[in-house]
């Protein structure tokens, strides 16, 4: 085992962040393949195929055929959230080409909705939790106490490809023109001077007008350290925005399923004006709900390259073990035990004091003073099956004295008609009484 190397199939590892932060801590050494065709066979000295290129011919080919020896591990990397057009209408990915099913024998997902979604086709077994080795800062950094007075600082941004076909194209213009007419119009938001920080792809930035376009610029976390709230198309930005604190609206004119969701959504233009401004005061439980989506699309509890270390320190350990053995691979369905056991815990939104800020008797934490008022409606509440009685008899009494009522009016009625006839008839007989 001590002579087995981890080879990474993928030739611009070395300056992919995706695999930064834990190629360097693995126990083994790391070969990255720079150069390779279909015919490409692992040395001898593999001990785990690792790629996150799993959509293309020549990769899937490769993986297929080691796949089918059952000889040596194969782990797939996921680069980030599931987006149902990259899953299901990129017109340059073959149809099932992203894990669909998965070709390999474990998939590193990022969260557990991702394991679920992945499972779903057909991967049951494979889809371990790891995280994004990359965003593992964020389980560091304090969440963000949000601002209530001074500019608000809106970032409108995209993922580095928004759209994969024309019509995508003509849609995510729509939504990010949207928001720019929005934000054109309006210098203001609830009283707050509306300042917009642009980071859209070039073509964005040019054909929008839009002001500020770097062609390389800074890390996005500089960035998100100096707005208030996050307009984003469906990206991993807003991941890691909401896992700083700050409220993210997802701009998506597609109509597609969101398998990733976030708690603001702007699904077309008549939508603009409502989000940003709850994105400048957000509600306590829309936060609360966008950190349950949080947790339950990245994985934080547990730093995400310890993770991914020991997910790949057991997948060849068993590879070690079958040829020791001369058999094939037996890796087990879950090799990753779950950071909360499976259980989702409680979020530390979830207060009710939080969740209901409007509600005074949440408010109250003087635990005596509740304990008395609490007395006082027990004793009410004890009076009231005889109080309930006594006025169900008040209103039949009520009913009965109304209905004599509207007989008497009736009654009434009918004698003043009648009256009224009579009163008509004498009229008619004085006037033929003159007539003649």
């Amino acid at each position: 085992m001590e002579n087995l190397k981890a080879y990474i199939l993928f030739p611009g590892a070395a300056k992919n962040p995706l695999y930064a932060g834990w190629l360097d801590d693995l126990n083994l050494p790391v070969e990255i393949v720079k150069h390779y065709d279909t015919n490409w066979n692992p040395p001898e000295d593999a001990g785990i195929l690792i790629t996150h290129s799993h959509y293309r011919w020549e990769e899937l080919s490769i993986l297929r055929r080691i796949k089918q020896q059952e000889k040596l591990p194969i782990l797939i990397l996921v680069d980030g959230i599931l987006e149902y057009r990259n899953s299901f209408q990129h017109p340059e990915l073959a149809d099932g080409s992203m894990f669909q099913p998965l070709v390999g024998h474990k998939l590193a997902c990022i969260g557990d909705s991702q394991v679920r979604w992945t499972e779903a086709w057909g991967n049951s077994g494979k889809s371990e939790l790891v995280g994004l080795p990359r965003l593992d800062y964020l389980a560091g950094v304090p969440k963000r106490d949000l601002a209530k007075t001074g500019p608000f600082r809106l970032l409108v941004a995209s993922a580095r490809t928004p759209w994969f076909d024309d019509k995508q194209r003509e849609l995510t213009y729509a939504a990010l023109r949207a928001v720019k007419k929005f934000t054109d119009e309006n210098a203001t938001i609830q009283g707050r001077p509306l300042e917009i920080v642009w980071r859209m792809a070039e073509e964005l930035h040019l054909n929008l007008q839009a002001p500020g376009y770097v062609a390389r610029p800074g890390p996005i976390r500089k960035t998100l350290d100096e707005v208030d709230a996050v307009i984003t198309t469906p990206s991993t930005l807003q991941l890691e925005a909401a896992a700083l604190g700050l409220p993210v609206a997802v701009a998506d004119f597609h109509n597609s399923p969101q398998m990733t969701p976030m708690a603001w959504t702007i699904a077309h233009e008549g939508q603009v004006a409502s989000v940003v401004a709850e994105l400048a005061n957000p509600p306590s439980s829309k936060c609360f709900i966008q950190d349950v989506l949080l947790n339950d699309s990245l994985q934080l509890r547990q730093p995400a390259a310890e993770r991914m270390g020991e997910l790949v320190s057991v997948m060849v350990n068993e590879a070690w073990q079958a040829r020791q053995e001369n058999r094939t691979l037996n890796l087990p369905d879950r090799i990753l035990p779950h950071p909360t056991h499976g259980f989702v815990r409680e979020q530390p939104g979830a207060a009710r004091h939080a969740l209901f800020p409007d509600n005074p008797i949440f408010a109250n934490e003087e635990v005596a003073d509740l304990q008395t008022e609490l007395a006082a409606a027990v004793t009410e509440m004890g009076n009231y099956p005889e109080k309930y009685f006594h006025q169900r008899s008040m209103n039949q009494r009520l009913r009965g004295y109304i209905n004599w009522l509207r007989l008497l009016i009736r009654n009434r009625a009918s004698t003043i008609e009648e009256l009224s006839s009579n009163l008509q008839r004498l009229r008619e007989g004085d006037e033929k009484t003159e007539d003649a």
